[in-house]
C-alpha cells in the first residue's frame, strides 16, 4: 500500500509541475502530456528499483 501511495504521489507531482508550466496552446498541452508520461515512467522505474533494493536489504531471503 505504501508503494502505491508513493507512486501515485510521484505521478501527481510530475503531472502538476508539467501542467502548470505549459505554454503554447494546444500543441504545448500535447507536449506537456507526453513529457509527463515519459518523466513519470522513468521516475517510477527508479523508485521501484530503490524500493526493491530496500526490501531485499531489510528482509533478506533465508536459506533452507
Amino acid at each position: 500500500m505504501i508503494k502505491a501511495m508513493v507512486f501515485g504521489a510521484i505521478v501527481a507531482v510530475v503531472a502538476c509541475q508539467k501542467g502548470l508550466s505549459t505554454s503554447g496552446g494546444p500543441a504545448g498541452v500535447a507536449n506537456s502530456v507526453n513529457a509527463t508520461v515519459v518523466a513519470s515512467i522513468l521516475l517510477l522505474m527508479v523508485v521501484n528499483v530503490a524500493f526493491t533494493q530496500l526490501y531485499v536489504l531489510l528482509f533478506p531471503r533465508t536459506g533452507f
